[in-house]
This record gives structure tokens, C-alpha cells and sequence, in this order.
């Protein structure tokens, strides 16, 4: 029966979701750039792109992505958030999708732009072909004259439209104490090695 038990938490270890607070400090920007866009009928000029933070639970830096259009933060800021993946989630889903699938792929400025648009248009239904939906859309100047980072904006949101992936949401616990974000899962060969060492304590036991 202990066996069975220390099994199942080891499968449980490889494969259960992590819900967990932690608190984020924003320390930058990287790859991106200024891209001009509306959003509940307010105009905004801003950074869109790779966004630098450190979790100040684990002492890690990790690279972002905003998926929350309203709120705004400041270089410094630091404030809790909640944690959770996002496959399967009908309001991020598709935007942790869109960050998983290409993240790792940005190399420059203009792909780091394209990918903050795709993951904005997955969070809030913008239609890249039109430059229409709900209550984002880009600025309709500089839509036009952007033609190349909108191209690899649209083959992004179908690349993560077609190839379902998991990323982590950091989402501000009050949402009012700082802006959301898509980053990666976190430790997931370490969450393995956990199971994979609690099995083979339990053929230990088992054998003994």
C-alpha cells in the first residue's frame, strides 16, 4: 500500500500543474519596440517586447511577456502574483500558447515586437488581417507602415494556435499591484527528478 502511495506522488510530481504565489521585481526591457496602439478607445504609444524580471522568491532572472494591456509598470516595481500554467485556460491559453511556441526563437527587435502583438491579439481577439475586434487594436498608421512585423505576428498566433503549449501566467495578486505576464514554466527537469527520485525510493522499499 506505500508502494502504491509513494507511486502515485511521483507520478503526480511529473505531471500536476503548480499553483503557487511568488513576487516579481521589473528590471527592463530587451528585444522590441515602440508600437503605437488603442485600447478602449484611449491611443497608447509603448514598448512591446521582451520584458526582464527577477523572481525575488527563487533569486532567478527570467524574460517575459506583458499579456495585460490595463495595467501599466514602472522600471523597480516589484509586487506578488499568483502563478498558474496556461494550456487549457480559455482566457490565456492561446497567449501562453503564442509565448511558448517562439520565445526562445527572438533574436531581434523586430521579432520581439511581432511576438508581444501576437500575444496581445490571442489575449483580447484582435483579428491581424483587418486590424479589427474587441478592445485592442493597433494604430491604424502604424499597422500600415509595419507591414513585416504584422506578417510575423499573424504566422506566430497561428503557429500557437496550431501547436497548443504550456506557459506559466505571473498574474499581480491584487491586480492592481502590478501587470501580468506570460514566462516560462518553471523547473520542469527539476519537477521530474523529484518523481523519478521518489520512485526509486520506492523500489527500494519495495524490495526491501
Amino acid at each position: 500500500m506505500k508502494t502504491k502511495s509513494i507511486f502515485c506522488l511521483a507520478f503526480l510530481a511529473c505531471v500536476a500543474p503548480s499553483f503557487a504565489g511568488t513576487t516579481i521585481r521589473f528590471d527592463g526591457t530587451g528585444l522590441g519596440k515602440t508600437v503605437d496602439w488603442v485600447f478602449n478607445g484611449h491611443a497608447h504609444s509603448t514598448f512591446a517586447g521582451q520584458m526582464l524580471f527577477t523572481d525575488m522568491v527563487s533569486h532567478t532572472a527570467f524574460t517575459s511577456y506583458c499579456v495585460d494591456l490595463e495595467h501599466f509598470i514602472s522600471g523597480g516595481q516589484t509586487y506578488s502574483c499568483d502563478t498558474m500554467p496556461t494550456i487549457g485556460d480559455p482566457t490565456y491559453g492561446l497567449a501562453g500558447s503564442v509565448y511558448a511556441n517562439s520565445q526562445a526563437g527572438v533574436t531581434t527587435n523586430d521579432q520581439g515586437a511581432a511576438l508581444q502583438i501576437a500575444i496581445w491579439s490571442a489575449r483580447y481577439g484582435l483579428d491581424l488581417t483587418t486590424n479589427s475586434g474587441g478592445a485592442f487594436t493597433l494604430d491604424s498608421s502604424w499597422y500600415s507602415n509595419h507591414s513585416s512585423t504584422i506578417g510575423q505576428a499573424k504566422t506566430l498566433l497561428s503557429l500557437g494556435a496550431n501547436n497548443p503549449q504550456n506557459a506559466m501566467l505571473y498574474l499581480p495578486n491584487p491586480p492592481s499591484c502590478g501587470q501580468a505576464q506570460l514566462g516560462p514554466v518553471p523547473e520542469p527537469a527539476s519537477m521530474t527528478a523529484l518523481g523519478v527520485g521518489l520512485a526509486a525510493m520506492a523500489r527500494r522499499r519495495r524490495k526491501a
